[in-house]
């Protein structure tokens, strides 16, 4: 792998890793973002720089311009958002869903080709404001090698009159893998795009092909003792559906805000804290975890979230997934999710804005993490 660019303050060994797709013969492996609050567990402030970053440089191209800002699920949720909030103004922020919404809200529905989970849903409440008015629609991915994702989301909006041939497409992303048939057919398609990372490799070789490994980690079979405590707290808002980026914000620091209330008399600035998002609700969790480590002065807190994505796990040297625990989904009862690289906390929060009450995911979850050292894990749904 050759590094063609890097913007970033990391080496690519400290931003990305690579490993192997579980039973995906459509791609075999995939990049894993050390910094990205996903897969792996960060420091809440990491996270949000490395995405200012790459906000700061689009809101220097572009922040003239109506622009709205839509990240795809599930890894570049919280991207697109801290990507939105660099620009000034009532900027809209939505992203894309797998998720079951309202089917009068969706625009665009499609295949993805090469995912764990196929369907990618764009669902926009004012589709007149926040899609066919904007100047430049700018489209977010944590990674881009192929970009036939958003070129398909570029095809269908056009072809459903979303938007037109004067409307102005960028493509973004952490790390740009295109080779030059790809950034081809980007410019073939009247789309330009920024990257933090630029790299050149061959994806025709699978790095990881000896690994086999796939079996899960095996919950306890006496559940360890962890205090367990569940609460609701109002105000949610969904970019599923399109927000003003402002708005979506301040609604982020109030979860945060009591979110640090109810930890108050539960953890010390020496505690270990995990905050865990859940699937493509990952913004409000690392924004709160930054708020709560400077509220309550926590100097070792970390965030990641659970994800649909099966990765395969592995032991060995450089390789970036150790351990894999399987879980039902907060939002499904027949769905699975996972979490990676679980470590030893005081205290682990789980935030999430399902409409399921927490039920054998969160029970499966604290047994988990008990066995693990966790003292006590504290359940917060973002309810409407």
């Amino acid at each position: 792998m050759e590094i063609i660019k890097n913007k970033t303050n990391y080496s690519f060994d400290e931003l990305i890793g690579i490993a192997r797709r579980d039973n995906n013969p459509k791609r075999t492996y995939l990049f894993v973002n050390y910094i990205q609050a996903k897969h792996i567990p960060v420091c809440p402030g990491k996270a949000l720089d490395l995405f200012s970053r790459l906000g700061r440089e689009l809101a220097d191209s572009y922040g003239n311009e109506r622009t709205t800002i839509i990240g795809f699920a599930e890894t570049a949720t919280a991207v697109g958002a801290a990507v939105a909030l660099c620009f000034k103004g009532d900027t809209p922020y939505l992203h894309t869903s797998r998720e079951g919404i309202d089917v009068r809200k969706n625009i665009v529905s499609f295949e993805e080709e090469h995912s764990h989970a196929t369907e990618q849903k764009l669902f926009c409440s004012y589709p007149e404001e926040f899609i066919i008015k904007a100047d430049r629609i700018i489209f977010i991915e944590d990674e881009i090698t192929t970009g036939k994702t958003i070129l398909n989301f570029v095809r269908v909006l056009k072809e459903k009159g979303f938007i037109n041939d004067t409307t102005k497409v960028t493509a973004a992303s952490i790390v740009n893998g295109m080779n030059e048939a790809h950034a081809a057919e980007f410019k073939k398609a009247g789309v330009n795009f920024h990257y933090l990372v630029k790299i050149k490799y061959d994806q025709s070789i699978d790095p990881f092909c000896n690994l086999s490994y796939s079996q899960m980690e095996e919950m306890p079979d006496n559940e360890a003792s962890i205090a367990k405590s569940v609460f609701s707290v109002n105000g949610r808002t969904d970019p599923r559906t399109g927000v003003v980026v402002r708005e979506y914000e301040r609604s982020c620091q109030r979860l945060a805000e009591e979110t640090a209330e109810i930890l108050k008399e539960r953890v010390r600035s020496d505690s270990s804290v995990l905050v865990l998002g859940t699937e493509e609700f990952m913004y409000p969790a690392i924004f709160a975890a930054k708020k709560i480590s400077e509220a309550l002065n926590i100097s070792c807190i970390k965030v990641h979230s659970t994800t649909r994505s099966p990765i395969v796990p592995d032991g060995a040297k450089g390789y970036p997934i150790k351990s894999r625990f399987g879980l039902t989904s907060f939002y499904s009862g027949d769905r699975q999710t996972f979490l990676y690289n679980l470590g030893r906390y005081d205290t682990a929060v789980v935030l999430t804005d399902s409409e399921r009450p927490f039920g054998k995911e969160f029970e499966s979850l604290s047994g988990r993490l008990g066995d693990l050292g966790c003292k006590e894990i504290i359940g917060i749904r973002w309810v409407e």
